[in-house]
């Protein structure tokens, strides 16, 4: 834990109560009690972290669409195009790598986290597992955008074309840009050997070059179905640990701002306080707010 560093933990787990004139330690916990509850705490802190990954795949797409929406206001300057596409082209493909890798790390982290966590509650995952079956084989976007991480990985820029093009309007002597991203399907087939899969049969069938557009926006769609599914799926379960967190803080006494259950690590010349409260948002969503934000 940082911070702690020379300072020795207590082995026992504490009940305390936050207080406006500071914190009353009301008891320690059992052995069997302060199993009981870090092994909730830990389940419920598990699934609040995973929650957090969605919204990283949230922003990184907003992201990705500023910096289109920028990118598509800008004007090349006279003798200024080539620069402007190659930055374009740059920061397109790094924030549009970025969507790709949280996209992955969502669902490979989710993937490990319900075999892990629902060993004994198999059903769980298997929930997951048809959910992402079903949008992989059902929507090209997704498979698409899943298999094209491994390319970006391996094999070069996902957007391989960054254009700006300009027109002139009839006689009128004004000028139109238009910024056109798009995906290179022979390139991508001749770059990627192996890595396409099922998706190879797709890509042949497109055979030219595609618009990037909509193609993220239908993947985090899936996303978001896939996620809700899981959250659902789980909800029972995390339940069950919510009740036993709420059962060990019980006994704080009224009326206090927000109970905590504490450890304290000790030096010489000083005690340092950890708290082990679960989260506060993920409490919330299963209906109860009885923690609060102690600092």
């Amino acid at each position: 834990m940082v911070g702690m560093e020379g300072a020795k933990p207590e082995k026992v787990l504490r009940l305390a109560a936050m207080r406006p004139g500071g914190i009353q330690i009301v008891r320690e916990l059992t052995a069997r009690e302060a199993a009981a509850y870090r092994k909730a705490h830990d389940h419920l802190l598990n699934h609040d972290e995973a929650a957090s990954l969605i919204e990283i795949v949230r922003r990184n797409l907003s992201a990705f669409e500023n910096c289109v929406s920028d990118l598509s206001k800008r004007q090349p300057e006279p003798g200024g195009r080539g620069r402007l596409q190659r930055e374009g082209r740059i920061d397109v493909n790094r924030h549009f790598l970025n969507f790709l890798a949280s996209l992955r790390q969502l669902l490979d982290h989710t993937e490990t986290r319900l075999k892990r966590d629902y060993a004994e509650t198999p059903e769980v995952f298997e929930v997951f597992r048809k959910r992402t079956v079903a949008a992989f084989d059902g929507v090209f976007a997704y498979r698409f955008l899943y298999k094209l991480r491994n390319f970006s990985q391996h094999c070069g820029a996902p957007v391989g074309v960054v254009d700006f093009e300009s027109k002139a309007i009839g006689s009128t002597g004004m000028i139109m840009h238009t910024l056109h991203l798009l995906f290179d399907a022979e390139q991508l087939l001749r770059n990627g050997g192996d890595v396409w899969g099922p998706v190879r049969a797709d890509l042949r069938k497109l055979g030219s070059r595609f618009p990037v557009d909509p193609l993220p926006r239908k993947v985090m769609t899936e996303l978001e179905a896939i996620w809700e599914t899981v959250r659902q799926a789980e909800r029972p379960h995390l339940e069950t640990s919510a009740k036993v967190v709420l059962e060990t803080v019980k006994d704080a006494p009224n009326p206090y701002v927000t109970p905590a259950v504490i450890r304290l690590w000790h030096r010489k010349r000083s005690t340092t306080i950890e708290f082990i409260n679960p989260p506060v948002e993920t409490m919330a969503w299963l209906g109860d707010n009885t923690f609060k934000e102690l600092l």
